[in-house]
């Protein structure tokens, strides 16, 4: 089915791992958890601009967004916002889990990936990127 709800662009749609759920993220500053029959659960609110991408923990039981508002955040199933990673100087445009579910990767047009652990404590700066 289709999957209506956001009001404007989605810009990222992945499956949990456990194929059980959906989340997507878009222009109107939410992401949104789905089952995936296609029914609304929950929505993730709490960026103050557009959420270019949301991906689930291997666990399945937490989701990482990346936002244009420069920060990634973790978030539990009930739309809970856990973390709040800062720190980038632009556009945050992507976020995963690591395989053990115990840190985060973020990517950013400020050119440094950053690895964080999830007390929100910066680990590691990629910063080899020229561009």
């Amino acid at each position: 089915g289709e999957i209506k709800g956001h009001l404007g662009s989605v810009y990222s749609a992945n499956f949990s791992p456990d194929g059980k759920l959906i989340v997507t993220a878009g222009a109107d500053r939410t992401a949104r958890i789905w089952d995936s029959s296609g029914k609304f659960l929950t929505e993730l609110k709490g960026h103050t601009d557009t959420v270019w991408s949301a991906n689930f923990s291997p666990d399945s039981q937490q989701i990482v967004t990346a936002s244009e508002d420069k920060t990634a955040r973790v978030w539990d199933l009930s739309g809970k916002e856990l973390i709040v990673l800062s720190g980038h100087e632009d556009t945050v445009w992507s976020a995963n889990f690591s395989p053990d579910g115990q840190k985060v990767v973020t990517a950013s047009v400020d050119r440094i990936g950053r690895v964080w652990d999830l007390e929100g404590r910066l680990l590691a700066k990629l910063q080899q990127h020229t561009d």
